[in-house]
C-alpha cells in the first residue's frame, strides 16, 4: 500500500518536472498518481495542465469533463471548470481556424453539458465570447453582436477590454470600421487594435491613413510587430506616391522591425506575405523611371498615359507594378459601389456552374471538406465540377490543342497548373472558379445572383486582383486578356518559378488595367464588379490546411 509521504514525493517530482518544462515526464507522473489515488481530485487538473502544455487540448479536455461527471463541489472543481473553459476557448478557435465548424460546436456544447448553471453563470463572459466566436463563423453572430452593443452603449454592462476588443475585431472583419473605431479605446494597450483596423480601412480603400498620431507611436512601439505594421504603412503611401526614398526608408525600417524583439514576437512578424512583399517593392523601385507622376491628370489622361507606358514595359514585372499603381489610382480611392465602370453583362450570362481543381486525384481530407461546402450548392441549383491534373490537361488539349496541354504539362507547381486550367476553363464555359481550399460558411450574395465580378484587395501590392474566386462570362473580354498575357509570355519567362507574377495576381492586375483604360476611353468592354475584402471574407475562408506548410503551397515559391 502507498503511502502518504510516498504519493507526496511523487507529486513533488511532477510538479518539479512541470516548472522544468519536461510535461511529458510530468504527465507520467500525474497519471501514476491518479492510478495510485483516483479520488485525488487535484491529479486530475494537473493532468489536465500537462496535457494542456503539450497541446493536446483534446485529451485535457476529456480529462476535466470525466473529473467533473463525477467531482463534488470543491474548490477543485471550481479550478477544473476555469481550466476547462481555457482549453475550449483554445479548442474550438484552432478548429474554427481549420474550417471544422461542426467540431467546434460540437466541444462546446460538451462544456455547456459539463458545468451546472451557476458554474455557467459565473463564467458569463467567457462562455459567450465561445459561443460569439462559433456563431461568427457561420455568420449567424448579427443579432447576439447587436445586442451586445446596445448592452454597452446603455452601461448595462461595462466589460471594457475583453468585450469590446472582440466586437471590435468582429467589426474590423465585416468592412464595419466606424462601429470599430467608436468600440476601440484611446489608449496604449489599444495599439495594436487600432493598427488593426487602420490596416484593414487601408486594404479596403487604398488610401493613406490620415492618423498621423497613431503610426508615430507604432513606429516607437516596443513591440516589433508593432514597428512592422506602421513601416508597412508607409511603404504603401511612398509607393501611392511615387517616392522611391521614402520606399527606401521603409524597407529600411521593416527590416529592422522584423530583426529586433524577442523571439515569439519576430517568429509572429516575419511572415511569407512580409518576404515577399519586400521582392516587389523592390521589384516596384527598379520600374519608378517608368511610372509617371499621373495625379494632376484626369481619368481619361491617366488611361491614355496608362496604355502608353504599359508599351514602353521592358519587364514582366514592370507591367505589374505599373497596373497596379495604375489601379491604385483610379479605382483604390472611390466609394466602393463606384470603383467599376457600369457592368454590361447580366448576372444569368454567368452559368450557375462551381469549377475548382486539385491536382492529385487523391483529395487531402481536410481540403476535400473545403470542397463539400461548395458541393452543398448543388441543392441551390449550381452544378459542380473537381477537376485534377490528369483530366484537367486531357480537357484543354481537346479545347484548345496539344500547344496549350504542353504549356499545361510543363508548369511543374500546381499552383500554376490550377492558374492555367481556370482561365481556359472559364473562358470556354463561363462559372464561377473557386480555389479548391476555400471554404464557405455561407452563401454570398454575389454568389447566389451568379454576379461577373473578381475580388480586390491589398496585401503586398497598392492595388492586386487575386485569382482565388472568378465569377466571369463565357468568352468573359477579362479572361481573353489573362490568356493573351500568358500565351504571349516566352515560356523561359513563364516557366522561371515567379507564379504569382506571371499567372496569378500579377497577371490579372494587367488584365484588368489594361481593360479599366480602354473602357474608360470608350473602347474596351465592360468590367466585372469588384469584390470589397470584408464582403467576400464574411461568407470564404481560408483555413489553415496541412498542404499550406509544405512546397505545394504557392506561398512558397514567391520571389
Amino acid at each position: 500500500m502507498t503511502t502518504s509521504e510516498e504519493i507526496d514525493n511523487l507529486r513533488q517530482r511532477a510538479l518539479g518536472a512541470r516548472n522544468a518544462g519536461d510535461h511529458e515526464t510530468s504527465l507520467a507522473l500525474f497519471r501514476k498518481l491518479l492510478d495510485l489515488c483516483p479520488e485525488d481530485q487535484r491529479s486530475w487538473i494537473d493532468s489536465a495542465i500537462s496535457l494542456r502544455e503539450l497541446s493536446r487540448h483534446s485529451e485535457a479536455r476529456k480529462v476535466l469533463s470525466k473529473y467533473l461527471s463525477t467531482g463534488p463541489a470543491s474548490n477543485w472543481r471550481s479550478l477544473a471548470v476555469d481550466n476547462l473553459i481555457g482549453i475550449v476557448s483554445h479548442e474550438v478557435g484552432a478548429l474554427l481556424r481549420a474550417g471544422h465548424p461542426e467540431a467546434a460546436s460540437s466541444v462546446f456544447e460538451g462544456l455547456l453539458a459539463a458545468c451546472s448553471e451557476e458554474e455557467l453563470s459565473r463564467h458569463a463572459l467567457r462562455i459567450w465570447t465561445i459561443n460569439f466566436q462559433i456563431l461568427g463563423f457561420l455568420g449567424l453572430e448579427t443579432a447576439l453582436y447587436k445586442l451586445k452593443r446596445a448592452e454597452l452603449a446603455a452601461g448595462i454592462v461595462n466589460h471594457a477590454g475583453p468585450i469590446r476588443t472582440l466586437l471590435a475585431n468582429h467589426a474590423i472583419a465585416n468592412g464595419w470600421f466606424d462601429d470599430a473605431q467608436r468600440l476601440i479605446l484611446q489608449d496604449d494597450e489599444t495599439l495594436g487594435l487600432r493598427l488593426h483596423l487602420a490596416d484593414a480601412r487601408a486594404r479596403t480603400s487604398m488610401v493613406d491613413i490620415d492618423d498621423e498620431g497613431l503610426i508615430d507611436k507604432a513606429k516607437r512601439s516596443g513591440h516589433a510587430s508593432f514597428r512592422k505594421a506602421a513601416w508597412n504603412h508607409e511603404l504603401y503611401a511612398a509607393m501611392y506616391r511615387l517616392d522611391g526614398p521614402g520606399i527606401e526608408h521603409a524597407l529600411t525600417e521593416i527590416d529592422a522591425s522584423l530583426s529586433s524583439g524577442d523571439t515569439k514576437d519576430r517568429q509572429s512578424a516575419a511572415s511569407t506575405t512580409d518576404r515577399f512583399r519586400n521582392v516587389y517593392a523592390r521589384s516596384f523601385l527598379s520600374a519608378t523611371e517608368l511610372i509617371r507622376d499621373t495625379s494632376a491628370e484626369t481619368l481619361e489622361e491617366r488611361s491614355k498615359s496608362y496604355l502608353a507606358d504599359d508599351k514602353n514595359c521592358r519587364t514582366h514585372e514592370e507591367r505589374v507594378c505599373l497596373s497596379q499603381f495604375y489601379l491604385s489610382h483610379v479605382v483604390g480611392g472611390a466609394p466602393i459601389g463606384d470603383r467599376t465602370l457600369p457592368n454590361a453583362a447580366a448576372a444569368e450570362e454567368v452559368p450557375r456552374a462551381i469549377v475548382q481543381f486539385w491536382d492529385s486525384r487523391t483529395v487531402p481530407e481536410d481540403v476535400e471538406r473545403c470542397c463539400r461546402t461548395w458541393q452543398a450548392l448543388a441543392q441551390r441549383g449550381f452544378q459542380y465540377s473537381l477537376f485534377n491534373e490528369e483530366n484537367a490537361e486531357d480537357w484543354l488539349a481537346r479545347t484548345y490543342g496539344s500547344e496549350v496541354g504542353a504549356r499545361f504539362r510543363r508548369a511543374e507547381h500546381p499552383a500554376m497548373k490550377a492558374d492555367l486550367f481556370r482561365i481556359f476553363y472559364l473562358y470556354e464555359n463561363g462559372g464561377i472558379y473557386v480555389d479548391a481550399d476555400e471554404f464557405c460558411k455561407s452563401l454570398p450574395p454575389f454568389f447566389d445572383k451568379a454576379m461577373r465580378c473578381v475580388r480586390l484587395q491589398r496585401i503586398v501590392a497598392p492595388v492586386e486582383l487575386p485569382n482565388m474566386y472568378l465569377s466571369l462570362a463565357k468568352k468573359d473580354p477579362l479572361l481573353h486578356e489573362a490568356i493573351e498575357i500568358v500565351t504571349r509570355m516566352p515560356e523561359e519567362e513563364l516557366f522561371n518559378g515567379r507564379i504569382w507574377w506571371n499567372t496569378g495576381p500579377g497577371s490579372f492586375s494587367i488584365a484588368f488595367a489594361r481593360l479599366h483604360a480602354e473602357a474608360v476611353l470608350g473602347s474596351g468592354s465592360s468590367l466585372p464588379w469588384l469584390i470589397p475584402m470584408p464582403l467576400y471574407t464574411r461568407h470564404v475562408f481560408s483555413p489553415q490546411l496541412d498542404y499550406k506548410s509544405t512546397a505545394k503551397s504557392w506561398q512558397f515559391q514567391l520571389t
